[in-house]
């Protein structure tokens, strides 16, 4: 057994470049899936502790008024919301949260004193104080109701329904600017007045009874599904998993097709030995297990390594990106089960390949072994007329390749990888870069958006200050299949600042009926020349009007309609946002003002998202470049290999060096334009993909232009001649005499 193990090490060392590629690549899937499972895990389990320790509201429901008594077995607990100003900071907005009891989607106490219904002073959010370097017992200055008011800052907070931090449908939380506090209904200077109640209930029915509890009044429900807080992250969650496991399965599946070719050569190669080994009396199992250990070995280190280091460095590179976007107490990276035995797996894997593959080299007799009789015979390849004046490097590539399918089809499979990943990682770059482009510079083409509840006198005053236009956001009931859901309706005055477009370059101007946003099409089956049932969340009449158009908008997914039609069907209207130029400070003072949004804070907040994905394209640089090194130097390593007898026949018959590395790289050009010719489509795809496991609430335009692929081919064709490049200068040192002696 000693001697069996010192041969197999000695056999590994001497095929170290294929081996190594086993190892890489085991390695590299490894460290994809279990990096990328560890680090949604531990967002799933952090989100699952946070909401289970703070009992997160089951539904939340914005109403004008409230019932006094609610159905069995549902618990509710009122909140009044308003808007405050920080300091003197017309910019920084403050969601103020008054309530009278701590019962649902608790206050989390990360520093200070825990919230109680008697003490004077405020719970600050946390990463807003972090932000303006507040800490516990200092005092925060806010104007609320046109109120100026100093209170001492109690705690420091992190609350459920604030996990996704945005406002008027920004997409990245900003908190500088945006933040929150919570204060007791004792120490008011006003009268408590709710605003939204949220709800705890184990009935499976809740919606149905809320709506029901809710009956004749205007309300719009949100269930935790639908909240942003909880849906967002479940859906980042959902991406990653979905990226994670094709990216492993991609690398893992080569790694047994490399494997497949080692095997191949290192038992082609060692023929005499195993008949050799046969005939001093070894076992067939013995040889079975020795031979098959080679692969298994390199598979299980290299998944076992991968497994270690993505469980532990993965999430440092990806939560920082997380912590930007989403707040939660603490993120931290947790394996799930599967991760433990996917060594084991590669290692099963690799072990039953190699024995499938020992069992056609094994079943013969030593006696027939020695002779080659077990071996299939060459024949003589006849090419079709068309090839036959072709020269002789070209026939003889030609016949080469017909002769090694199972080495040229692992090296357009490597290729094919190359080329998609990088299409992957251009085209999502160009993508996002894309999409912040047209959103401000083609579609929403005002520096400033002003929301608020706002009576006729500001918003004529605001309109003539900034040149702007009405819009108003809203809820609405729609109908479909039977059902009722409630959507984001957005009327707009015009289209002077808040363009529709259809795509990225045909741009529409609404007069009659409705559009909708490309998402909600695609979730309720809806198409243009539909007819929409629908009523705004405030009356009880319901409307019909045909959907005239299937619009593309990148942050903003709902229902639009134009004020004028909204005035023909005898809908209410009233403004409660303005878009235009930035107007003067004078102008911010209103009391009716409840945030403020700038061209140039949401462009920051793309930027932020740009970072993650400029993260995710490294890793997609990396993995190409990986992948095409590894694959195409194995690959030409072996080819040459096994082509050694052959160029030193040509050598011997007066083929000079230079003739010899013609052939090598003119079958790899070959191979490498099949390869890139089908990892385009592979490119397109994996782009489509990715994008489509983009939240639901953004709508992400693919955009891949045509300097892209040809970047992408160009990148992949040009590693692939330095690889081919590098191996071709192995034809100086052939042996001719060792060569033609050794065993063919």
């Amino acid at each position: 057994m000693v001697m069996l193990t010192r041969k197999m090490l000695r056999d590994v060392w001497k095929s170290k470049t294929s081996f190594l590629a086993i190892f890489l690549l085991m390695l590299m899937g490894c460290y994809i899936f279990s990096g990328i499972s560890s680090e949604y895990q531990g967002m799933q389990k952090s989100l699952d502790t946070f909401m289970k320790e703070c009992d997160m509201a089951e539904a939340t429901v914005m109403a004008e008024s409230f019932p006094k008594q609610y159905s069995q077995d549902i618990q509710a607990q009122e909140v009044m919301s308003l808007s405050a100003y920080f300091q003197d900071h017309d910019d920084t907005s403050l969601d103020v949260h008054i309530i009278k009891e701590n019962k649902i989607s608790k206050i989390k106490i990360i520093e200070g004193k825990p919230f109680d219904t008697t003490s004077d002073g405020v719970w600050l959010d946390e990463r807003f104080a972090k932000a303006h370097h507040l800490q516990v017992n200092d005092t925060i200055t806010f104007t609320m109701q046109s109120k100026p008011i100093t209170k001492k800052i109690l705690a420091l907070v992190l609350t459920p329904e604030n996990i996704y931090q945005v406002k008027d449908n920004a997409m990245v939380a900003d908190h500088i600017h945006n933040g929150f506090l919570y204060m007791n209904t004792s120490h008011v200077p006003f009268p408590f007045t709710p605003t939204k109640v949220l709800v705890k209930s184990n009935r499976e029915d809740l919606k149905d009874a809320l709506l029901k509890d809710f009956d004749g009044k205007s309300a719009y429900i949100t269930m935790r599904k639908d909240n942003p807080n909880y849906s967002m992250l479940q859906d980042e969650i959902h991406q990653h998993k979905e990226l994670g496991m094709i990216f492993s399965i991609t690398f893992l599946s080569i790694a047994l097709l490399v494997s497949i070719t080692t095997i191949h050569r290192l038992l082609n190669q060692q023929t005499s030995i195993i008949a050799i080994l046969k005939a001093l009396g070894f076992h067939k199992t013995r040889l079975y297990l020795h031979y098959a250990a080679h692969g298994t070995l390199i598979s299980f280190c290299g998944a076992m390594i991968g497994c270690i280091l993505g469980t532990l460095t993965f999430s440092s590179i990806t939560y920082p990106f997380m912590n930007e976007i989403y707040t939660l107490p603490k993120l931290t990276a947790s394996s799930i089960m599967f991760t433990y035995a996917l060594p084991c797996l590669c290692a099963g894997l690799s072990f039953v390949i190699a024995l499938c593959i020992t069992h056609q080299h094994l079943r013969y007799p030593a006696a027939m072994i020695l002779s080659n009789r077990h071996t299939k015979r060459m024949h003589a390849i006849h090419l079709p007329k068309i090839f036959q004046r072709a020269s002789f490097i070209t026939q003889w590539n030609i016949k080469d390749i017909t002769r090694n399918p199972l080495r040229s089809i692992m090296s357009i499979f490597g290729v094919i990888g190359c080329t998609a990943l990088l299409i992957g990682a251009f085209g999502m770059y160009t993508t996002m870069t894309h999409l912040t482009t047209w959103t401000f510079e083609k579609l929403q083409t005002y520096d400033c958006k002003i929301n608020g509840n706002f009576d006729q006198d500001t918003i004529n005053t605001l309109q003539q200050a900034m040149d702007g236009d009405e819009v108003m956001h809203t809820y609405m009931d729609i109908k479909t299949n039977g059902k009722t859901d409630q959507l984001l309706l957005t009327a707009l005055s015009n289209t002077r600042y808040q363009r529709l477009a259809t795509d990225t370059d045909t741009f529409i101007h609404l007069t009659n009926g409705v559009a909708i946003s490309k998402n909600i099409a695609d979730q309720y089956h809806l198409k243009q020349g539909d007819v929409l049932i629908w009523k705004p969340s405030s009356i009880s009449t319901w409307q019909t009007n045909r959907i005239e158009a299937i619009l593309r908008t990148p942050m903003e997914q709902g229902v639009t309609i134009m004020k004028s039609q909204m005035l023909k069907q005898h809908l209410p209207y009233h403004a409660n946002a303005i878009i235009g130029q930035v107007p003067a400070k004078a102008y911010l003072q209103s009391s009716q003002i409840t945030s403020i949004q700038y061209r140039e804070d949401m462009e920051k907040n793309l930027d932020t998202m740009m970072d993650a994905t400029m993260m995710m394209i490294s890793v997609f640089m990396i993995a190409a470049v990986l992948l095409g090194s590894v694959i195409l130097y194995n690959l030409g390593t072996l080819s040459y290999m096994e082509r050694y007898h052959e160029l030193a026949t040509l050598k011997v018959l007066g083929f000079q060096s230079t003739a010899l590395r013609k052939i090598m790289l003119q079958q790899n050009f070959w191979l490498t334009f099949m390869g890139i010719c089908l990892g385009i489509f592979e490119g397109y795809w994996l782009l489509s993909f990715m994008l489509g496991t983009v939240q639901n609430s953004m709508d992400v335009i693919l955009y891949l232009p045509v300097y892209v692929v040809i970047l992408a081919c160009g990148g992949t064709l040009l590693l692939s001649i330095l690889i081919i490049f590098i191996v071709s200068k192995k034809v100086t040192c052939i042996d001719m005499v060792s060569a033609l002696k050794s065993e063919y």
